[in-house]
């Protein structure tokens, strides 16, 4: 009794807000059966009957909607679906879209092949990213740029079809007042009908009626013009087109090089010899190597017995001091010359410290700032009088069995002798000239005369001998 005296309309609202037939004793499938006829009579689009479970929670959840080519003259109930992201409405006879106004969630509108005549429903949709009209009967440019400029995120619009297309500038005045577009009737928009529509007439562009607003309308700059995908891709063909000038220039320079003769005498000085020869000169005259940094930190340590990782002002002038006489032994001595520099350096070290009164010094500090300082070699005098004593006392141990002293003696001996080596630097070899060569068609009996020097070839001797015998300790203490 109670369908048979209420009208569709009023058991649709009955169905969606209290849901009060599901706990009627009448069946819930008959009575949708007979609201669905009610609705085809009525040509009215509900929602409610594409949903699997008719119920808040699913209706709540639904993203889309499809209700397209169904002959539909209106639509309603669309308030229960706030999620509502895409609606398909094509091929049917609506006349407006009204119903939508709540559902401001919506980012795609499918409502091609109807009897449209009004959109200003959809300044509601401010995320809307596709918008398809086509073949409907909307007219006035004007009043349709007035609404549709205001979505900053529309990229898709589809009016091809209606009266507004027919309208003089149609595409370059959307192109104008919404640069953000990409496709308009199932066409990308290129670059050239973005320059043709900032070109248009001032007096035809002044035509174009202002938004109810009142808000001037904004001109786009040419930089506006472009997405930001054509500027990346004009900068990269710049770029482009820049290394290749560059690559043309250079060759150009290498043949005019190749082409030029070459005058040298012997063979040349390769670049990379050039090179490595002035990399180890610079590298070892007034910084530390790697393994010369860690013989430092490791005398610092040594100046903290407690493990405390600090020390005071006073014992860091002692290990400079250390330092200075070198004792341990590295070959290297920083050139603190005077007090000044030495109370510089430590004025430098003791800025870096949150200290009270910069008493105490973190060691981390000391070693930060040990390269600023510049090192100096031990005269090759000093060095050769060295390398003699601990090659000496080497002898001593070796002869008294004490094989580790030995060993000690000896490295701290090929050390110091490998710093004199480069102190000494590496000079680039003699220019290579090349000598006459002889005539083959004319024999020469001719013995070129010689002069042998009985004292050089002794020393000679000598020195190979010393060498010889070094080279077997150095074996042996390996070996050991």
């Amino acid at each position: 009794l109670f369908f048979k005296q209420k009208t569709a309309y009023e058991i649709s609202l009955g169905l969606v807000g209290s849901e009060m037939c599901i706990r009627d004793r009448v069946s819930t499938q008959s009575t949708w059966d007979q609201l669905n006829y009610q609705m085809e009579v009525a040509k009215i689009g509900d929602p409610w009957s594409i949903l699997p479970i008719k119920n808040a929670l699913y209706a709540k959840e639904c993203t889309q909607v499809d209700l397209s080519g169904r002959n539909l003259e209106s639509v309603q109930n669309f308030e229960n679906f706030p999620n509502l992201e895409a609606i398909f409405l094509n091929n049917n006879q609506l006349v407006n879209i009204n119903a939508l106004q709540t559902n401001f969630r919506l980012k795609r509108i499918f409502c091609s092949d109807n009897r449209l005549t009004d959109i200003d429903v959809v300044k509601n949709f401010k995320f809307i990213e596709i918008l398809l009209l086509s073949n409907n009967q909307l007219k006035d440019l004007d009043h349709i740029l007035s609404v549709l400029s205001k979505l900053t995120f529309l990229e898709q619009l589809n009016l091809d079809g209606n009266p507004v297309a027919e309208e003089p500038k149609y595409r370059l005045k959307i192109i104008l007042q919404m640069p953000k577009l990409k496709i308009l009737d199932r066409h990308a928009i290129t670059v050239e009908e973005k320059i043709k529509a900032q070109k248009l007439d001032k007096a035809k562009a002044g035509a174009l009626k202002k938004a109810p607003t009142g808000e001037p309308k904004k001109k786009i700059r040419v930089s506006e013009a472009f997405s930001q995908g054509e500027k990346d891709l004009y900068r990269e063909v710049k770029q482009i087109e820049r290394k290749r000038e560059e690559a043309r220039k250079k060759k150009e320079e290498e043949e005019k090089k190749a082409a030029m003769p070459k005058e040298y005498e012997g063979m040349p000085e390769t670049q990379l010899i050039t090179t490595l020869r002035k990399k180890a000169n610079q590298s070892f005259a007034d910084k530390l190597t790697d393994a010369e940094y860690f013989d430092v930190e490791e005398l610092l340590q040594k100046e903290d017995p407690k493990g405390s990782n600090t020390i005071t002002v006073e014992g860091l002038k002692a290990f400079i001091q250390k330092l200075k006489k070198d004792e341990g032994d590295m070959g290297k001595i920083p050139s603190l010359d005077t007090e000044e520099d030495v109370d510089q350096f430590i004025s430098s070290v003791k800025v870096e410290t949150e200290e009270e009164e910069n008493k105490i010094i973190p060691l981390g500090n000391i070693m930060k700032k040990i390269n600023s300082i510049k090192w100096k070699f031990v005269e090759p005098e000093e060095l050769k009088r060295r390398v003699a004593q601990y090659y000496e006392e080497a002898n001593k141990m070796k002869m008294l069995h004490k094989t580790e002293e030995a060993l000690l003696f000896a490295t701290k001996a090929l050390h110091l002798d490998g710093v004199r080596d480069r102190s000494k630097g590496i000079e680039p070899e003699a220019p290579r000239v090349e000598k006459e060569k002889s005539r083959k068609d004319v024999a020469s009996f001719r013995v070129p005369s010689q002069k042998y020097d009985e004292e050089k070839i002794i020393k000679t001797i000598v020195n190979k001998k010393e060498v010889i015998a070094k080279t077997k300790y150095d074996f042996a203490m390996h070996t050991q």
